[in-house]
């Protein structure tokens, strides 16, 4: 008997872009790679207030601005669902404190460096980046479908 992964989806997750000096702030995953700061946003919860909180309890600092840079669809595999599809929102991240020398975050976050940004995840994003193409001049950025059994 075949037994048949319930498909989950779409999960929607925001992340935030929250840069300084041609540097942007990464969870470091190990092995995995890095991601963006952010979170999955709940059933019911509006989407940026769901950042920032995350942004809030993750770095221990308070978001005075998220503002919308764009929005990509792309492939995920959630654990005991199989592959999903997750649309994930990006802002532009400002913090209370600007004036703040922000070189000490709770690990696993920390400053990107050059090679830190070949391991960002999930590659739809670091594609996107790498291309130049995150930004509000192309809100949108649509799932290219995959293979999937």
């Amino acid at each position: 008997m075949m037994m048949r992964v319930r498909s989950v989806g779409p999960r929607v997750a925001a992340y935030a872009l929250l840069g300084r000096d041609e540097q942007l702030l990464i969870r470091d995953n190990g092995e995995a790679g890095c991601s963006l700061p952010g979170t999955a946003v709940r059933d019911g919860d509006h989407i940026e207030a769901a950042l920032c909180r995350a942004i809030a309890q993750q770095l221990n600092v308070t978001p005075s601005a998220a503002d919308f840079c764009t929005v990509v669809e792309h492939d995920i595999t959630l654990d005991g669902h199989g592959p999903a599809t997750e649309i994930a929102f990006l802002f532009d991240v400002t913090l209370v404190d600007q004036h703040t020398d922000y070189d000490m975050w709770p690990p696993p976050f920390r400053w990107s460096t050059g090679h830190d940004l070949t391991t960002l995840q999930p590659l739809a994003i670091r594609t996107l980046w790498r291309r130049g193409q995150l930004s509000v001049a192309t809100p949108w950025h649509a799932w290219t479908p995959s293979t999937r059994s």
